[in-house]
């Protein structure tokens, strides 16, 4: 049977995707976020072996959990072809497909939002020989595409014009029936303004989304998505880089052991060398919190 589990991540409004096959007891995860207990977990549960952690691309907006999940779980990493990669992995060609038992993943070269991402396209044997599914990254969102200009002004144009050609050469003529699965809702500062729902369809999107009018040219597209294009958050250039190198530390961050309030007191004395992080949500710490506390 077919495995399907959307993984949302409040705050970075970022999905990632378990995708496989119950009777195989295999799967893959695409696009995994850096605390990937949650896959572990999951894939525990229900007795899935996963094969693959897949990049669609190399990520600017939060810190990728591929290395971490692959460490962890004996994976395969699968991305783009890129030079910029600094850690191991399988550069996948346009067209491989990766087999996932009854269930594939069909690798399609998707430039624009950046010159490597890739797209999966996905098959279940049980509902016939097409396919019905596109997990998209970040080049098409529901109402809105990938921006094209977190590389610098030297691309941008470029990536502007390779994003037209995939969405007009390699998505379209898949069909109004496939389903959409992006790599990120609304809140993410990856598109200029993308839409509420967390899937589509092509269909859908032809209706509704503005960087889908059949009647631009191509330059006409990259002069409209140009225009107004917000400044991107000023971390993503940091954690593009550090989305490249070699993770220093896969295990996943140590729980401090609890303190008893005297000592506490103690460890925290003197500021000027501590500083405190309160991890609690936004309204319990405005509710009260320990002074000096970010």
């Amino acid at each position: 049977m077919l495995v399907f589990e959307p993984i949302y991540t409040d705050g970075l409004a970022q999905i990632s995707y378990m995708v496989g096959d119950s009777n195989a007891a295999v799967a893959a995860v695409i696009d995994p976020r850096r605390d990937v207990d949650i896959y572990l977990d999951l894939a525990r549960e229900k007795g899935l072996r996963i094969a693959y952690a897949i990049e669609t691309h190399i990520h600017a907006d939060f810190v990728s959990g591929a290395q971490a999940l692959a460490e962890r779980s004996g994976a395969e990493i699968i991305g783009g072809c890129s030079a910029d990669y600094g850690f191991e992995l399988r550069q996948a060609a346009d067209g491989e497909v990766l087999e996932l038992g009854q269930v594939s993943l069909e690798i399609i070269y998707s430039p624009g939002h950046t010159p490597e991402h890739i797209s999966l396209l996905l098959r279940d044997s049980q509902q016939g020989k097409q396919p019905f599914a596109l997990f998209t990254g970040d080049t098409l969102f529901n109402l809105d595409v990938g921006r094209p200009d977190l590389l610098g002004e030297d691309s941008t144009r470029q990536l502007a014009a390779q994003l037209y050609g995939t969405l007009f050469t390699r998505y379209l003529p898949l069909g109004e029936r496939i389903e959409i699965y992006p790599c990120h809702g609304a809140g993410s500062a990856c598109g200029k303004s993308i839409g509420d729902r967390h899937h589509s369809t092509l269909g859908n999107e032809l209706l509704f989304n503005p960087a889908l009018n059949q009647q631009r040219s191509e330059r006409e597209f990259v002069d409209w998505l140009l225009t107004d294009m917000p400044e991107p958050p000023r971390h993503y250039a940091r954690l593009k880089k550090l989305n490249t190198r070699p993770a220093m530390n896969t295990g996943g961050p140590a729980l401090p052991p609890p303190l008893a309030p005297e000592e506490f007191r103690q460890r925290t004395a003197d500021h000027s060398a501590v500083q405190l992080v309160d991890l609690r949500s936004i309204l319990a710490f405005g509710g009260g919190h320990v002074p000096g506390a970010l």
